[in-house]
């Protein structure tokens, strides 16, 4: 993939799988069953990979020096790991959702270095 890809085909993915869940359940098929647990997990992967890709885009948006930007970016990104996990259902320690959350404190790190330097002048 490149940087261009958002992972919208993913999310595009996630949300048939997820149609499919609830056409399932719908017609009575156990919640529990092996199959859509499976199907269930590969939604979350699926979204979470989504987030992730989102995210390093968000990271790409920092206006290098700029105070602010980097913090409002970090806002941003804690926001759609949010969003994955309490809209979702993404466990918060899936592993995408952890690279998001190291990108949260590379941008916060990035905020408080541009502002200590900011405050120097």
């Amino acid at each position: 993939t490149d940087d261009t890809d958002l992972g919208e085909e993913a999310l595009q993915r996630a949300a048939r799988i997820e149609y499919a869940i609830k056409a399932a359940q719908a017609q009575a098929v156990d919640s529990k069953h092996p199959d859509l647990l499976k199907a269930l997990q590969i939604t979350y992967d699926l979204r979470a990979f989504r987030a992730m890709r989102y995210c390093q885009h968000l990271m790409s948006t920092i206006e290098p020096g700029v105070v602010g930007s980097a913090g409002k970016v970090a806002n941003q990104i804690d926001q759609v790991i949010t969003d994955a996990s309490e809209l979702f259902g993404v466990p918060k320690d899936h592993r995408h959702m952890e690279e998001a959350r190291h990108m949260v404190l590379k941008a916060r790190t990035e905020e408080a270095q541009v502002k200590r330097r900011a405050d120097k002048k």
